[in-house]
């Protein structure tokens, strides 16, 4: 092996790494949150709606101050079942607040079309 070659490779690596990373925009804080959620959330409306889930994600009940509804219930079980089977380190599963915001943000509820009409 050439480990003068590699040497030089990694180090070119670096400074292309370190100049990408110049050119990202500044950071606008607030908490990183889990980057592979939102795609884990979408992958499971798939097969629940494949089974004849409603086309709903999630809603909050300010009366009992908690999220709702048959697919948050499901991603909630899946992502239990997940972290129980090893799949998701843990703790890696969002609180149930949390979880509730995350869905709604993955999959957002379709508008309703304005059907006034105007003059």
């Amino acid at each position: 092996m050439d480990w003068s070659r590699i040497a030089s490779e990694l180090r070119r690596v670096e400074t292309a790494a370190r100049s990408a990373l110049k050119s990202l925009p500044e950071d606008a804080g607030g908490p990183a949150g889990d980057p592979f959620l939102r795609g884990l959330i979408r992958n499971l409306q798939l097969p629940f709606m494949a089974a004849g889930g409603p086309n709903r994600t999630s809603t909050f009940d300010a009366y009992e101050d908690a999220y709702k509804g048959p697919f948050f219930d499901f991603a909630s079980a899946c992502l239990d079942k997940l972290e129980k089977l090893g799949a998701l380190p843990p703790g890696a599963i969002p609180r149930e607040q949390a979880l509730g915001k995350a869905i709604q943000r993955a999959i957002p509820r379709a508008r309703k079309k304005d059907t006034t009409k105007t003059t």
